[in-house]
C-alpha cells in the first residue's frame, strides 16, 4: 500500500509531547547516541501514557499489508526506570496489541537495560551519513 493513500485528516495526535524521547533523537539523529534494533516482548513496553487512538480503516489496512510482508512499523523506544517506554507511535503500538502480536519490532535509542523479553541486535548510528535504512516509503 502507498502510505500517500493513508486518510490523515483523521488520526490526531493527543498524545502528550515526551521532551526525554524528542531530545533522544535529536542526539540518534546527530550521531551522538547509538541505537539498537530489537525485538520486544509487547508485556515489556510501557507507554508514556494512557493515550489510545482511533485506529482508521487506511492505517489498519496499511498496518496489515507492511506486516505481511514482514515490515511492520518499529515502535522507537527509550530506557527509563529499567523499562522500555514507548511515546511515538500509538497507532503501531495499538495494532500490535490488537493483533495479539507477542514481539514487537523496535529501536531502541541510547541505553539498553537487561529487561526480560528483550532481545537486542546489532547497535547502529542513525545519523545522515549512515547506511541503515529504517523503513523506505515509495513515491
Amino acid at each position: 500500500m502507498d502510505i500517500s493513500q493513508i486518510d490523515l485528516d483523521n488520526l490526531k495526535s493527543e498524545s502528550p509531547r515526551d521532551d526525554y524521547l524528542i531530545e533522544l533523537m535529536t542526539q540518534a539523529l546527530r550521531d551522538e547516541i547509538q541505537c539498537t534494533i530489537a525485538y520486544v516482548s509487547i508485556d515489556a513496553i510501557e507507554p508514556f501514557s494512557d493515550f489510545v487512538p482511533t485506529i482508521t480503516t487506511g492505517y489498519r489496512d496499511y498496518f496489515i499489508e507492511e506486516l505481511s510482508k514482514d515490515t511492520p512499523p518499529p515502535l522507537w523506544l527509550y530506557a527509563k526506570a529499567g523499562k522500555l517506554i514507548m511515546s511515538d507511535n500509538y497507532y503501531a503500538y495499538t495494532m500490535y496489541k490488537e493483533l495479539k502480536l507477542e514481539l514487537v519490532s523496535c529501536l531502541v535509542l541510547g541505553d539498553k537495560p537487561e529487561i526480560k523479553g528483550v532481545f537486542y541486535g546489532e547497535n547502529y548510528y542513525i545519523g545522515p551519513d549512515s547506511n541503515l535504512k529504517l523503513q523506505v516509503i515509495e513515491d
